[in-house]
This record gives C-alpha cells, structure tokens and sequence, in this order.
C-alpha cells in the first residue's frame, strides 16, 4: 500500500460521525502532528495544524479539509431492545435496509443490523418503496436492558457504518468517509513529502467538523 492510501486508510477508520469527531482525535493528531510545527483544536472537534517556513511574516497558505462523517445516531430505545434512529448529515435511506452498523455506547461499541423485510413478504408497493429512516429499526440482539447497562446506549448515541477501508484492483480503493477524509490525507501526505524543506510560506491545515451539518 502507498503512502497515500496508508494514510486515507487510517483516516477512514476513524470514528468521527458527524457531532462526535472528537472520539479518534488522539488518533487524528498523532497521524498528522509530526509533519506541523504547532496544533490546536477546540471542542467543537475543529484542528488546526501550522508549518512554518521560518521567514518573518511569510505568506499563509490555508488547506481546508472536513473530518466528520455521515451517519445515525439513536432516537429511542423499544422494549424488545430496537433502536430507533435518526440520520445524521445527508445518509441517504436507501442504503440503509440490511447496512451493519456500530452503536457507539458509552461503556462499548455494540454490532447491528439496520433490519429489513425480505423481499417475499413485501407488497409490491413495498419493493420500490424505502421507508423514512425514523421508521427503520436497528436490531442489535440484545434487551433494552443490556443495551442500557452493559453497553451505555441512550437517546443521542452515535452509529456509524461497520465496514471499513479496503484496496481494490489498480491502486484503487473503497471505504467509508471518503468525503472528505481523502482531502485531509492528501494535505497530511503533501506534507509528509516536503520532509524538511520548509517553502517560503506558512502552511495552515485546518481539519474541520460538522462540515456534513453545514456547520463548516
């Protein structure tokens, strides 16, 4: 694997669901901080990461990156244990019959499964027909009970997608939040290339959040 894929790879397996890219940050800063001279973030999830090129009031050049990703996030909690969700960012529903998901609970992680009526007992309004995803449930096998206690699930958890980055034929590859986290590793990988020569400018890598609620 190149070096630039390496790093979109990492990043993609970042948890940063849109609200809640703060979760990996120790993994963002320690991927990007050793090609920048200085970090800073704030809690909101938004870094900044700056290169000096040592010349005194050198010109600044900002690159511009989103962090967060799409995805769901619990909106209750039925008795038989069934999440229901609601979207976060633009996660278009027609995706989501049958999609793996990772509920992010606060003491752990639990796997799930947006659930979805087989083709054969659907009416035939029903197979050209996605229902609103505040109808769709996602079915982790365990009790509301368990999922309370054990996992730390509640109202406002956050889920992503379950897979993952893979590489594909032809140096080409796949993943979840490609948009933009391919960004983001092509700044961190341009860095990463200059090895010590330093330019006659400043350089700003700003690494935003919440750019999929219009927040950036």
């Amino acid at each position: 694997m190149n070096g630039y894929m390496n790093i979109l790879h990492r990043l993609s397996s970042m948890m940063s669901v849109v609200g809640h890219e703060t979760t990996d940050q120790e993994a963002l800063v320690s991927l990007a901080a050793p090609y920048f001279d200085e970090w800073t973030s704030d809690a909101v999830g938004n870094h900044i990461f700056v290169r000096k090129c040592g010349v005194e009031d050198a010109p600044k050049l900002l690159l511009d990156a989103h962090f967060d990703a799409v995805g769901l996030v619990v909106a209750g909690i039925t008795d038989e244990g069934n999440l229901r969700v609601t979207r976060l960012g633009g996660v278009d529903g027609k995706i989501l019959p049958a999609c793996e998901v990772t509920v992010h609970g606060k003491k752990k992680p639990v796997y799930g499964v947006v659930a979805s009526t087989p083709p054969h007992l659907m009416t035939a309004e029903g197979r050209t027909k996605v229902p609103p995803i505040d109808e769709m449930l996602v079915d982790t096998g365990f009790s509301k009970k368990t999922l309370e206690e054990e996992y730390g699930v509640r109202i406002g958890t956050p889920i992503s997608f379950a897979y993952g980055p893979e590489e594909l034929l032809n140096e080409r590859t796949c993943g979840p939040a490609y948009d933009d986290k391919a960004c983001v590793a092509a700044a961190i990988r341009a860095m990463e290339l200059l090895g010590d020569e330093k330019g006659l400018f400043d350089v700003y890598l700003a690494v935003s959040a919440e750019e999929e609620t219009g927040m950036s």
